[in-house]
């Protein structure tokens, strides 16, 4: 199916692995609920020799087999389907980028076969500065798109306040619920009590929006609190500074702590949406046969 999908769409990175398997049905199932359209990508290796009657069918074949498991888990969602070459984060920056998704999503783990030649630490390098919020999704969460409460990180910060936002409209789109959550440890000594600093957070929201939020203090580190809150939720949301491509190695620790530790679907939301769309069409990729033509 060629790909015509926009800002109602997400945007799946496939690259053959059980992993990215489960990100592609996870996403299925989010996009049922929105509802949203899915833009399955599957990228090959930029440095391997295209020669389209051998690379072309093995990389479409492999992209294909991947879509058709995800298929079997979800028969409502829609899915389109582009096979491109490149860079795996780049490609699928630009790709989010424009077309305006309203998220990106990749797995988190290995990859097999020829994905082993592009995977990388490609949930790493987007995490450092997403475009759109990104979602990282562990092994076996192909059928858990089904969250009735996402917990949210909170700190009073620009940053996390934007993701709060997100995880409302969210749920206000999916008839679920978000618990933010505020970390208590011991540097908040000199700071106002945790509770005027979430009635602060919670103030800014619309009040449609406020009334599916439920405000709760943890006792423990940003990223200890954030991953045992999450135990019994179905997404944890965190905010990210958004810095730009020459500061992308200062993720936050909270932030790359749960990257690695949580074992539910990661939303990582930017403060705010501002890369240049029009950029060199070279970090979109291109097609697997050269031509630019979507699969």
């Amino acid at each position: 199916m060629t790909a015509t999908t926009g800002g109602d769409s997400l945007v799946v990175g496939v690259d053959g692995s059980p992993s990215s398997e489960d990100a592609l049905g996870w996403a299925c199932h989010e996009a049922v609920r929105r509802p949203a359209e899915v833009l399955a990508v599957f990228v090959a290796p930029a440095y391997v020799d295209l020669d389209p009657d051998t690379l072309g069918p093995a990389v479409t074949g492999e992209g294909n087999r991947a879509l058709a498991e995800a298929r079997a888990a979800t028969t409502t969602a829609v899915v389109h389907r582009l096979v491109r070459c490149g860079p795996a984060a780049p490609v699928l920056r630009m790709l989010a980028v424009r077309r305006g998704a309203a998220m990106l999503v990749v797995g988190r783990g290995g990859a097999s076969g020829l994905g082993r030649l592009v995977v990388g630490s490609v949930s790493d390098a987007l995490a450092q500065d997403p475009p759109q919020p990104l979602a990282v999704v562990p092994a076996g969460y192909a059928n858990a798109a089904r969250a009735k409460v996402a917990v949210v990180g909170v700190d009073g910060s620009a940053h996390a306040d934007a993701a709060l936002r997100w995880a409302a409209t969210r749920a206000a789109a999916t008839a679920s619920r978000v618990r933010a959550v505020l970390a208590r440890d011991g540097g908040d000594r000199h700071r106002p009590p945790p509770d005027a600093r979430l009635d602060a957070v919670l103030a800014g929201l619309d009040p449609a929006l406020r009334a599916l939020v439920d405000p709760a203090v943890v006792q423990g580190t940003p990223a200890d609190a954030l991953c045992h809150a999450a135990g019994d939720a179905d997404l944890l949301v965190v905010g990210t500074r958004g810095l730009g491509p020459l500061r992308r190695r200062v993720l936050g620790s909270t932030s790359r702590a749960v990257l690695h530790g949580c074992r539910v679907p990661l939303v990582i939301v930017p403060s705010a949406v501002t890369p240049d769309a029009d950029r060199s069409s070279a970090l979109a990729g291109r097609d697997a046969t050269g031509t630019g033509v979507s699969r």
